[in-house]
């Protein structure tokens, strides 16, 4: 693969709230500040910012009542034009997945405001029984 296309897939992981809550959460360095409460799609939410020791800052808008994210952005610097692109990701339509776990159906991403990306899941399933070959490159 392209080495512009891995890198701008590290960064989107990188920013991602599901990746920084499940993988990155005792990385050192890492700082969460509130930034108070709005309305957003006509939800109700609380703004939450998370820098890196790398200075990489993501904004979080999380649902006031269930305290989930609801949608994210970031800014990344396109490594030819050096322009500044938005990008917003978009969850919504949550489900208990098993376990007490909540999944987003629904997600959407946006750079600078066009759409290029959506997702919509019929079912997800967690905890199965998956051996650690399946991961392992050939």
């Amino acid at each position: 693969m392209p080495d512009d296309l891995v890198a701008r897939f590290r960064d989107s992981t990188l920013h991602n709230i599901f990746y920084i809550l499940r993988q990155r959460m005792e990385e050192p360095g890492l700082v969460f500040e509130a930034r108070g409460s709005d309305i957003v799609e006509n939800l109700p939410v609380e703004i939450v910012d998370i820098t890196d020791a790398d200075n990489r800052t993501v904004t979080v808008y999380f649902h006031r009542t269930t305290k989930l994210p609801v949608r994210q952005v970031y800014w990344r610097r396109d490594p030819n034009t050096r322009e500044r692109n938005e990008e917003v990701t978009y969850y919504s339509k949550y489900r208990d997945v098993g376990g007490g776990v909540m999944w987003p159906f629904a997600i959407e991403r946006e750079r600078n405001g066009e759409k290029i990306f959506q997702m919509f899941s019929d079912s997800v399933t967690i905890n199965k029984d998956l051996t650690d070959d399946l991961f392992t490159l050939p």
